[in-house]
């Protein structure tokens, strides 16, 4: 995961459980924190990109996630809760309208945010991070201070 994330320009993260990423591959994480992907995705890559995906290859520990059964298999839209979506919406729907006390947050702001997918220290700190830049310092400090 730390290869994709360090190089946005190149691979696409999808928001939550969702690992979608370089030249079309799809897949998910699993509830034991594995990454699937789908074989037809990765018969479509080039050779150097198919043995780099090979080399941490491994039985699976547990089943596809809810999300990816909905989605991929039967065709439908997920019936998951996803809070981190639900409130990426909400903060759109800020910048669309914003009232006083909300500074409207960029795009780059919304894309940054995603679920840890490790339990790397530097992965949750980043993950951390960008929350807070998306939501708490989306907040006008001066326009509470002055109602104080």
């Amino acid at each position: 995961m730390h290869r994709f994330k360090a190089d946005p320009e190149k691979y696409n993260l999808d928001d939550g459980p969702s690992v979608a990423a370089t030249h079309g591959i799809s897949g998910a994480t699993t509830s034991t924190g594995q990454v699937h992907a789908y074989i037809g995705d990765l018969a479509r890559l080039p050779i150097e990109e198919q043995r780099y995906w090979q080399s941490f290859n491994e039985w699976p520990r547990g089943t596809i996630s809810k999300r990816a059964h909905e989605n991929d298999i039967v065709g439908e839209f997920s019936s998951e809760y996803d809070p981190l979506h639900l409130l990426k919406y909400k903060i759109g729907k800020l910048n669309a309208a914003p009232p006083d006390w909300w500074q409207p947050r960029s795009e780059a702001h919304m894309d940054a945010v995603r679920y840890p997918a490790t339990d790397s220290t530097l992965e949750w700190a980043n993950e951390i991070m960008a929350f807070d830049q998306l939501l708490v310092e989306g907040i006008s400090a001066q326009t509470f201070a002055k109602a104080a």
